[in-house]
């Protein structure tokens, strides 16, 4: 009688992806590992370095697969795998990385879907996101898909097109389809490690980075190109009078990593099928979540509106550019205002008997961003 689960995973290198492969672990199942090398490490080492820090890897439940998503996948497994766990992604939102986002992120999925006819697998566990919906506000069900919605960027229209094709193999197979829809996932609740420094941390790294250069200027006595605009250090606190590209009222749907992936295989041992929203029903302002971040980073003065203002002399400008370039990718996210988009947790709920949800403190957000300082947003 089998009693462990052997399942295929990809991204077992990436965030969320090693996270989700040391909880599997600890749950018993044997994992056969799809990844390739890179210029720096051996497929195996790379899976190491991922999950290693995470949890110890008994030799006996794990095995590392060269492969490439982007290409069929042609070897053999030597014993039957009940599941596949796709937890992989390009995760570039740029629009002259599209021809990659789609390699990995679509045709990577049509391969493991041809993976697993050819293999009778009739499971595939895929990590999705949240922002497969594009321009849209108001309430999001779990069940919808392509509402010929306009996409911000090919990272999400490239997610949609997964869960489409994921859509229809499981209508036309029979087969179970459990598909995770993450909102914007950060560093542990306890520790704040993190491996990804993306997203919310490219945005307080620009911040951090701004500090250090005019808290250096002030130290040795430059503050002329300063003079008038404002612009003042007293007490390691840094009085900064830009603006950042967001309404302040627009909700932030976060959540820590461990919160992410105990809901994943939570709701995967429940083995109900369907679409799943990973999200936070305990949402934070904006505003909130700016200022609390800004007091940890000892910044005060930032303001939030959708453009910055014109009337304001060449440093302010200059300063606002340099903020709103680091923020170029998120704006669509932070301009919706109140009645941005809010994830329906139905299914979630109904499996796990429970929605999620976590309190954005101060706290949290000092250990996240603590981390992040203690390495220098290093992963």
């Amino acid at each position: 009688m089998q009693t462990t689960k052997r399942i295929l995973l990809t991204g077992g290198t990436g965030f969320i992806g090693s996270h989700i492969a040391a909880k599997l672990i600890q749950l018993g199942y044997k994992i056969y590992f799809l990844t390739r090398s890179n210029g720096k490490f051996h497929a195996e080492d790379r899976i190491l370095r991922a999950v290693s820090p995470l949890t110890t890897l008994p030799r006996d439940q794990y095995k590392v697969l060269e492969g490439d998503l982007s290409s069929p996948l042609k070897f053999d497994i030597p014993e039957p795998i009940d599941e596949i766990w796709n937890c992989a992604g390009a995760l570039s939102f740029k629009e002259e990385d599209r021809l990659e986002t789609f390699a990995t992120n679509v045709m990577g999925v049509e391969h493991l879907l041809e993976f697993t006819d050819r293999n009778s697998i009739k499971c595939m566990q895929h990590v999705s996101t949240r922002y497969v919906h594009g321009k849209r506000n108001g309430l999001i069900k779990e069940d919808e898909l392509n509402c010929g919605q306009t996409f911000f960027n090919p990272y999400e229209e490239s997610k949609m097109a997964a869960e489409e094709l994921i859509s229809k193999w499981s209508s036309d197979t029979g087969g179970k389809a459990f598909v995770y829809r993450p909102s914007v996932v950060v560093g542990n609740s306890k520790t704040g490690f993190t491996s990804s420094f993306s997203g919310y941390y490219t945005c307080a790294r620009g911040f951090v980075v701004l500090k250090k250069l005019i808290e250096s200027e002030f130290s040795k006595g430059v503050t002329g190109i300063y003079s008038g605009d404002g612009i003042a250090v007293k007490n390691g606190i840094l009085h900064l009078p830009i603006c950042f590209p967001a309404l302040p009222d627009t909700p932030i749907d976060i959540l820590p990593v461990d919160i992410v992936v105990k809901a994943i295989t939570d709701i995967a041992q429940k083995d109900i099928s369907g679409v799943f929203h990973i999200t936070n029903a305990n949402l934070v302002s904006c505003r909130q979540f700016m200022e609390m971040s800004m007091d940890i980073l000892g910044i005060e003065g930032v303001q939030l509106k959708p453009l910055a203002d014109k009337n304001v002399s060449p440093v302010i400008q200059r300063l606002n550019e340099q903020i709103d370039q680091t923020a170029q990718y998120y704006k669509p996210y932070t301009l919706y205002g109140a009645d941005g988009p809010v994830c329906d947790q139905t299914n979630t709920r109904a499996v796990l008997g429970r929605s999620i949800s976590y309190n954005i403190s101060r706290k949290f957000l000092e250990t996240v961003l603590g981390y992040a300082l203690r390495v220098s947003f290093r992963g």
